[in-house]
């Protein structure tokens, strides 16, 4: 992954009152389909 690429999907992302990170759907699905690439995962994941 290129750091500019990164750089550009997650530089804005909100903080909850937490201080946790609150990701968009397009957000999740890109980190479920890079991690499944570097795992080799063939596992479906499913979003509701």
């Amino acid at each position: 992954m290129k750091l500019k690429k990164l750089h550009r999907i997650y530089s804005s992302i909100p903080l909850t009152k937490a201080g946790t990170i609150k990701l968009s759907r397009e957000q999740t699905n890109y980190i479920i389909n890079v991690l499944r690439c570097k795992n080799n995962d063939q596992l479906e994941y499913l979003m509701n």
